[in-house]
């Protein structure tokens, strides 16, 4: 049995049963402090791998960190280009809804300020429409804008007269007959 004294046995059993101690309280100002034995060499080699593994450890579980954290970003930010680009797309759709509202209607074919033109687009469609003299270029260029679908980037590309050839602007505030138009006129887009 270890070398336990009366009064050592006293203060276990107060605590045990939760009672107050009323004993003397022994002095261990005489009492020599523990002092671990050094470890064999062999302890020494086990805690220095334990260390080193737990050092590997950390360094490991802060490169997952980082790496979770650079994932997390990375998400963000694809989500936020990808809103973006919804937001891109949503304008481009409303421009485009915008600018077939704006639209004039088609002229009857027997009106005498008709102008039949033809435009055609860099893969070879051809796209047909009449306006009327009185209309405005711009409304030209959202008609090719609105009927050039995805072969046109809006904006970036010119219109051109066949002969003699002439660059159309679509910041020409002019109307049509101001151009001098034939009744038929053919059209080519050329990017820009």
């Amino acid at each position: 049995l270890p070398d336990v004294n009366l009064e050592e046995q006293k203060m276990l059993m107060a605590a045990m049963t939760g009672q107050a101690y009323d004993g003397n309280i022994p002095d261990f100002s005489n009492h020599v402090p523990y002092v671990p034995k050094p470890l064999s060499p062999g302890a020494m080699a086990r805690q220095m791998l334990r260390d080193e593994q737990d050092l590997a450890f950390q360094e490991s579980l802060e490169l997952d960190r980082e790496r979770q954290r650079q994932a997390e970003m990375a998400q963000i930010e694809d989500m936020e280009r990808e809103e973006s680009m919804r937001r891109e797309q949503k304008a481009a759709l409303d421009l485009l809804e915008e600018k077939k509202r704006r639209l004039p209607a088609e002229p009857a074919a027997d009106d005498p300020a008709g102008l039949s033109l033809v435009i055609r687009l860099p893969s070879g469609t051809r796209l047909k429409r009449r306006f009327s003299g009185g209309d405005s270029v711009d409304s030209l260029f959202d008609y090719v804008d609105v009927e050039g679908g995805d072969e046109i980037a809006s904006g970036a590309y010119r219109l051109v007269t066949t002969f003699p050839r002439r660059l159309l602007s679509s910041n020409e505030h002019k109307r049509l007959g101001e151009l001098g138009f034939q009744k038929q006129e053919a059209l080519f887009v050329e990017s820009t």
